[in-house]
């Protein structure tokens, strides 16, 4: 075995040397099993900037039996119920059961269309084998038609546990409680009852952010109410995010939401959820509502926006059950990173993020999403690494990959489509990136994994290689893709790395570019 080592050795080196570039070899990468025969890719079917044209669902019907030929197997898609208007992307939550069906807010339809466009892309994903997981936001109701007259305390908007005046909200003053006239009345009487004759007033919040009296903002929390309590510890507590904030110490408000989850899986037959902003909301409501909705429909697939460190998002996770999926932000963090500096980060920390490869079976990796995109028109974006970061959640075996609607499709002066390299990424998931996976950590720039492939993917196995340092002189890196493929020609197809031969152990000696990611498959 040393001699086998000691003679690739050589051999990378003599490569390596012809080819201009660095020499690397690693005896002992870490191994992970996998019996994977289909991999899952989400795609989140929407961004912040899409024009509010009502075309979003007859464009979903038309895509989806593309994205299904690219191996997606479930689409995100955005908030379907009312929000302020045409204008609003849905995270407004007006009514949660008007899906473009009623005249409200001076339209029927909403940004994305009307509920039978809605339920027809559903149905049109789910013929092409395309799960559909429906984004909500349970946190809060805006555009409200009606305000009434409530006594509230004015909050310290960085400590929403003390007052403006700087007492605690255990013993504020009399003096701080204040009338104001808040907009918490909502009687959706464009829907007239239909599916739901709920109407909410001040009772069923905690508070609000304006004042109407004096056209004033600020936060608001209303006599005799408190914040929720089991949620982030951000800001004192972040409870309140915006608008009318629930107060899921309500039964009537947690019963309504119960009544609301069941009615939408069953009327619209979605196979889950996009959980919005759950660091604001109570995790005893959270676990109860996941709980309940498991108990009516099965082991649907649900994944929580937790937007903080990586343990407070696990300690939630836990809480409410350690059944969701949770976003990686932490990866996406360090993605970001390697982007925006260029070399002078360690490349190798990709492979510490904990979600990603503590408890990879619950976590869904992304690049970008409509809450990170540049949304100004004109602001550059650096997105030179944005295919090797891609290569990083699509090629491995850890997590279920997110592609961005707007890294896919592109957003007019915002991002460019990386339609070309993200479909050569996506092949090569669907039909290629199988099998035991060994990791290489070859430097502070460079680092490289390969899959052996199985054998009911005929020709898969794959062998990738990232190099984040644009200063660089490349690099030849000898790495394992299993004695099976012994005699294959591999090619990169990816970066500018020549052909590859498998020696007769399962070696090749990759090559990689600066600043590059070179994806290497059999010919």
């Amino acid at each position: 075995m040393k001699l086998r080592f000691f003679c690739l050795f050589i051999l990378v080196f003599v490569l390596g040397g012809c080819a201009g570039g660095q020499v690397f070899y690693q005896t002992e990468p870490v191994v992970y099993e996998s019996g994977n025969e289909i991999n899952e890719t989400m795609f989140q079917f929407f961004n912040w900037n899409y024009p509010a044209d009502q075309s979003l669902w007859n464009f979903g019907i038309q895509e989806s039996a593309v994205l299904a030929e690219l191996g997606i197997t479930s689409v995100w898609l955005p908030p379907a119920f009312k929000g302020g208007g045409t204008d609003d992307a849905g995270y407004g939550s007006y009514d949660l059961y008007d899906l473009g069906e009623f005249l409200q807010k001076g339209t029927v339809p909403t940004k994305y269309g009307t509920k039978d466009e809605y339920l027809g892309a559903i149905k049109e994903f789910r013929k092409n084998g395309i799960k559909v997981y429906a984004d909500i936001t349970l946190n809060h109701k805006g555009w409200a038609e009606g305000t009434e007259t409530v006594k509230a305390l004015s909050l310290d908007p960085q400590n929403r546990n003390k007052t403006v005046s700087g007492k605690s909200l255990d013993s504020p003053d009399p003096s701080d409680f204040k009338e104001i006239e808040a907009w918490c009345v909502f009687n959706f009487e464009g829907r007239n009852n239909k599916y739901s004759d709920f109407k909410w007033n001040s009772s069923h919040f905690d508070g609000v952010d304006w004042d109407q009296k004096t056209n004033s903002s600020g936060i608001f929390l209303f006599e005799g109410k408190s914040w929720d309590p089991v949620v982030s510890t951000m800001t004192g507590n972040p409870d309140y995010a915006m608008f009318a904030d629930y107060d899921m110490e309500n039964s009537e408000v947690v019963n309504e939401l119960m009544n609301w989850g069941k009615w939408y899986t069953e009327f619209t037959g979605i196979d889950g959820y996009r959980l919005d902003a759950v660091k604001h909301i109570s995790k005893d409501f959270y676990r109860d509502w996941i709980g309940e909705m498991r108990k009516e429909f099965g082991d649907m697939f649900i994944v929580a926006e937790y937007w903080a460190g990586t343990d407070e998002m696990l300690e939630w996770w836990e809480y409410t059950g350690s059944y969701c999926h949770l976003f990686d932000f932490e990866l996406q963090g360090r993605l970001g990173e390697m982007e925006r500096r260029r070399g002078l980060a360690d490349i190798r920390t990709l492979f510490d993020s904990k979600l990603y490869m503590k408890y990879p079976e619950n976590s869904v990796s992304f690049i970008e999403n409509h809450d990170t995109q540049v949304r100004t028109p004109g602001v550059p974006s650096s997105h030179d690494f944005r295919i090797p970061a891609y290569a990083f959640i699509l090629t491995r075996l850890q997590s279920v990959p997110c592609v961005f609607f707007g890294d896919y499709y592109g957003i007019p002066g915002i991002l460019e489509s990386l339609k070309d390299g993200l479909d050569v990424l996506l092949a090569v998931r669907r039909d290629r990136a199988y099998g035991t996976q060994r990791d290489y950590s070859f430097s502070e720039d460079i680092i490289g994994w390969t899959r052996e492939g199985i054998k009911s993917c005929p020709d898969s196995g794959v062998a990738v290689l990232m190099n984040d340092n644009a200063r660089s002189s490349g690099a030849v890196c000898a790495m394992y893709v299993g004695d099976t493929h012994a005699g294959e020609i591999w090619k990169d197809v990816v970066g500018k790395g020549p052909s590859v031969v498998i020696d007769e152990f399962g070696y090749g000696n990759f090559a990689v570019s600066p600043r590059s990611c070179s994806v290497y498959i059999k010919e």
